[in-house]
């Protein structure tokens, strides 16, 4: 709080010269009146100060309730049920306009099941915020700053909007809330994008991205003094992106944006921490994804919107050295590449322990294929605020995408190595909530869907969600 010393000073001179003047005894007592009306002036102003400083941020929030009904079967007539789930997620999103040039934009989530009193584990830092095993931890989904460098020409640094994105809005009934299409990217992670929108292209809106992420980098463990200046361990895992977008001239076909996309990660890192094998991140290979989304809104001035969203996969596996010497380090045998636990392995003769490690090591490796995926929905907006919707999805046997579950999509149907319908209708009861019911069917028709490695094994198993999803934002 600020101080008027000269007042003060001022009334213990005159207090302790003429304190038995009832003249100035009566001027003593108007100064030390005027102090106090000064002090509170003050904290009202110090009150104004902050509260114009806070006022910067503008707060929103994104409430979501679910019940859903789970049920699961394989080709040999085996049937799960697992019904009446109900979930909740909530998203607090901060916004603030800092100066002319600079942007910070934020949100916390969190994302748990009703009544979980068994919780007891923390889920990967991918799925923060996202999935039901989160429990009441709340997580930062976002948090980055937009700098406007030169008129047109942009930097965003920070945990990027890289959740909810085009090909997801339909059946969310949402904006867009995310940069990149959803078939690309579906998770959290923090990168360095720079992005130029010249102004010649304006009716195009034509826009150039590209960008820098670290999605892995060793530290030391937790608790260590050396956190950040231990000695390196594992090589970091890095993504290279480039992007651009833009309306095509299509006329009375109506309200469109293309997006084409393409990611290269280097040393792609994967946690492994099962019951019987904890490693930690393991390095196993490149992957690179070029991806193409279109999507039309408001079709010919109609209440028609509609998307299609495809992406191509190459993966290629490293040398096995990073692998190897984690899980031979788990089981007490000190090496450093794949060709030194071979040699131990021929040198054993033949013992099955270390046949065992071997195997696992091998196991660990990208699958070095070629996959790709489509993605394709339509949505009618009906009289009587009611819209109804239909999503396909297909995944071929060696498909792999970067996303994870929420509360929208729990079994992360994008991750599926077959295919996946989803129709729905929502009920907008106002222009901050509605209502939306739901049946999604899918269809896996090989194995390890949602994994990179391990191979892809024919099977049949279908899944059947009946959801049934209530969501408010303001």
């Amino acid at each position: 709080m600020r101080r008027t010393p000269l007042l003060l000073t001022t009334a213990l001179a005159l207090n302790m010269t003429f304190a038995a003047d009832p003249t100035l005894q009566s001027l003593q007592n108007q100064i030390n009146d005027l102090q106090q009306r000064l002090d509170e002036a003050e904290e009202r102003a110090d009150e104004i100060e902050f509260e114009a400083t806070l006022s910067k941020v503008k707060f929103g929030l994104e409430f979501s309730n679910s019940i859903s009904n789970f049920n699961t079967s394989n080709g040999n007539g085996t049937t799960n049920h697992n019904n009446g789930k109900f979930a909740t997620e909530l998203h607090l999103n901060m916004n603030a306009q800092v100066n002319d040039r600079t942007k910070f934009s934020g949100r916390l989530s969190v994302m748990r099941g009703w009544g979980d009193m068994g919780w007891s584990k923390l889920p990967m830092e991918i799925s923060t915020g996202r999935t039901a095993d989160g429990g009441p931890i709340v997580f930062l989904e976002r948090a980055y700053v937009d700098y406007i460098i030169l008129n047109g020409f942009h930097a965003t640094i920070g945990r990027q909007p890289a959740t909810d994105g085009p090909g997801s809005n339909l059946r969310n009934n949402s904006g867009r809330l995310s940069t990149y299409p959803a078939l690309l990217v579906n998770l959290l992670g923090d990168a360095l994008i720079f992005t130029y929108a010249p102004d010649y292209f304006d009716v195009s809106q034509l826009t150039f991205r590209a960008g820098y992420s670290k999605f892995y980098q060793w530290v030391e463990g937790s608790g260590s003094s050396e956190h950040f200046t231990g000695t390196q361990k594992d090589s970091d895992g890095d993504l290279l992106f480039v992007e651009v977008e833009g309306k095509l001239p299509l006329g009375a076909l109506g309200d469109n944006l293309a997006i084409l996309s393409y990611i290269q990660t280097i040393n792609y890192s994967v946690p492994i921490n099962t019951p019987t094998l904890s490693l930690g991140p393991v390095n196993i290979g490149d992957i690179q994804v070029v991806n193409l989304h279109f999507e039309n809104n408001k079709m010919l001035g109609l209440p028609f919107s509609w998307f299609v969203s495809g992406s191509y996969f190459n993966a290629k596996a490293d040398n096995g050295d990073d692998a190897a010497r984690k899980v031979a380090s788990a089981n007490g045998i000190s090496i450093e590449t794949r060709a030194q636990l071979d040699s131990v392995v021929a040198q054993s003769g033949g013992n099955a322990s270390l046949q065992q490690l071997q195997a696992a090591a091998d196991r660990l490796k990208l699958n070095n294929e070629n996959a790709f995926a489509i993605h394709a929905g339509a949505r009618v907006d009906l009289p009587l605020d009611f819209k109804i919707g239909y999503e396909y999805f297909h995944g071929s046997r060696y498909w792999y995408a970067f996303s994870r579950p929420s509360i929208h999509d729990p079994l992360d149907f994008r991750n599926t190595r077959g295919d996946v319908h989803d129709i729905y209708l929502i009920y907008q009861l106002d222009f901050n909530q509605f209502l939306r019911a739901s049946y999604t069917n899918i269809h896996n028709k090989y194995s390890n869907n949602g994994l990179a490695f391990g191979g892809a094994d024919p099977v049949d198993r279908t899944a059947e969600i009946f959801m049934l999803m209530y969501n408010l934002k303001f």
